[in-house]
């Protein structure tokens, strides 16, 4: 036959070598012997690459940074990070090289730079790709908080003091009720403290309740 034409499906690659870049190797032959041969590059890479992140969850109030490494069988291509700021996502992507990469990135938490954060939680999305395209990926939760909490409506309960003319009130019991209103919208409330300290005197060396 002079003209031959013909398609080989599904060719088995085995299980013979480990991932990494393969040639193969073509040959077509006549009546004579007369041979010609062509090839054909092509990665093996069966597997996604490893991702691992060393910094945990994180509620901060100045500078970070989120780090980790990747490996992968054959090639990495990068390490993107993603996340929202308000309405906007926002990315930052490290080139990486090679099957073992070591990354991080530093964010700061004030200013209108590229790498700056303001006070708000966030959720990144940590995405290993290697050059064939399979990707891994994580998610870490980073608050950040940099307003103080506030007070308000804090109020003494009417019974058990009564006040005094220079505007200080004079406890009458042993006991008293105090209402407390502290709000945080980034971190959240830890605690709510309180100290009774003593005065020598009071403006006016009152030294008995007014009634």
């Amino acid at each position: 036959n002079t003209n031959s034409s013909w398609t080989l499906q599904d060719l088995a690659l085995g299980t013979a070598g480990s991932e990494g870049r393969y040639t193969l190797e073509l040959e077509v032959t006549d009546n004579l012997g007369m041979a010609t041969t062509d090839s054909v590059s092509f990665v093996k890479d069966l597997n996604s690459p490893e991702l691992t992140t060393e910094t945990s969850d994180l509620i901060v109030s100045d500078a970070f940074t989120l780090s980790g490494s990747a490996t992968d069988s054959y090639s990495l291509k990068e390490v993107v990070l993603k996340t929202k700021v308000g309405s906007d996502e926002k990315n930052w992507t490290l080139t990486a090289s090679g099957k073992d990469f070591d990354w991080e990135k530093e964010f700061v938490v004030s200013g209108n730079g590229e790498n700056s954060l303001p006070s708000g939680i966030y959720t990144f999305d940590i995405i290993a790709t290697d050059t064939v395209g399979q990707t891994s990926q994580a998610k870490r939760k980073i608050i950040v908080d940099t307003t103080k909490p506030s007070l308000s409506g804090n109020t003494f309960a009417e019974k058990g003091y009564k006040k005094l003319d220079d505007g200080n009130k004079w406890n009458k019991t042993g006991s008293l009720a105090l209402t407390v209103n502290a709000t945080d919208s980034e971190s959240g409330i830890k605690e709510v403290s309180y100290a009774i300290i003593p005065k020598a005197t009071f403006s006016n060396d009152k030294t008995s309740p007014v009634e």
